[in-house]
């Protein structure tokens, strides 16, 4: 369902990835798939150890490519460069200059790779947000899903904290004195 409204919507995606991405805990919720891997076998959506995929690549692969071909079909696209356009494409040449001196000098290509990942979705979501989100109803959508998914994520704390911690609320406010 994501994925067919990513495509209807590329802007869909930015919603989801935000919303998905911050609604799962691990400790709290460690079956929660979306930031773990497809080979993560605690993972609701565990395929198989050696795929190193995640939900939040695929979805982020979808927005791109949804982007990006909406672009040619209508054969207008558009490229906006935000302000931190220029510092985050520093920052990724930077990286990837230490990936390729890392790599160079022995190091590990899968610590390498696990390491740098995430600064690449950094830079994907800045070029991904400065472009399909054009409103300024966009980014309140944007917003209102991430306080959504960290509602969420703190009634799901507070039913862990409930029922698995066996929570004494008598108790509760000398939980953090120290």
């Amino acid at each position: 369902v994501g994925v067919l409204a990513i495509f209807y919507e590329p802007r869909y995606g930015l919603y989801l990835i935000v919303f998905l991405g911050l609604v799962g805990d691990s400790g709290a919720m460690p079956w929660f798939p979306f930031v773990k891997n497809f080979s993560s076998r605690e993972a609701l959506l565990y395929l198989h150890d050696s795929v190193i995929l995640s939900p939040l690549d695929t979805y982020l692969a979808f927005t791109l490519i949804s982007w990006l071909g909406r672009g040619m079909v209508q054969r207008k696209y558009t490229f906006f460069v935000s302000p931190l356009f220029w510092p985050a494409a520093a920052f990724l040449t930077f990286v990837i200059v230490g990936l390729v001196y890392g790599l160079g000098t022995g190091g590990s290509v899968n610590i390498a790779l696990w390491e740098s990942r995430p600064i690449f979705y950094l830079v994907l979501m800045i070029v991904l947000t400065s472009n399909l989100l054009e409103k300024r109803e966009h980014y309140g959508w944007l917003l209102w899903s991430a306080m959504l998914a960290i509602a969420i994520e703190a009634l799901n704390g507070l039913y862990v904290f409930i029922t698995e911690a066996n929570a004494d609320f008598a108790t509760f406010d000398h939980t953090f004195d120290h």
